[in-house]
């Protein structure tokens, strides 16, 4: 088996490997190709890792309790630790947004307006400026909304 970890962050195996914990070299868990294999079939480092933690749910929940006198084993606990490892993981996986705000280049306001499919706005600048210049605007209130008539 071979177990690598740099301690730099520089490579995707260490920061898989910061992630699920496996950095201990008395206690290695996984071995380089089964995180080269997660981080592939994954596609980001935190679903790699969530992976990884759920590979190891699945050894340690094979293993059985074990009690000696005042010595005891509990690898159960082990591998509950890891379901919850790899649940929190994949929530933080889940929650990546980049924010956006709109209409700060003319290209991106080109393209909004130029947009066929949007919905058109049911306010915009000027639309009370000539209440009868409103009539052939669809969804538009017929007549003069200023009139005092009824």
């Amino acid at each position: 088996m071979t177990w690598t970890f740099e301690n730099d962050f520089t490579t995707d195996r260490d920061k898989v490997r910061i992630e699920c914990g496996d950095v201990i070299t008395r206690d290695q868990q996984l071995d380089d190709k089964a995180i080269t294999y997660a981080i592939s079939i994954e596609g980001s480092i935190l679903s790699a890792a969530a992976r990884c933690c759920e590979w190891l749910q699945s050894f340690y929940a094979r293993k059985a309790d074990m009690s000696e006198g005042a010595l005891k084993i509990s690898l159960s606990q082990r591998a509950l630790a890891y379901v919850k490892k790899a649940k929190e993981l994949r929530f933080r996986d889940s929650i990546t947004a980049v924010p956006y705000s709109g209409g700060i280049s003319i290209a991106d306001k080109e393209n909004y307006n130029d947009d066929t499919d949007r919905v058109p706005p049911a306010f915009f600048r000027g639309m009370e400026d000539n209440p009868i210049a409103m009539q052939d605007t669809p969804g538009a209130v017929q007549g003069d909304p200023f009139s005092q008539e009824q």
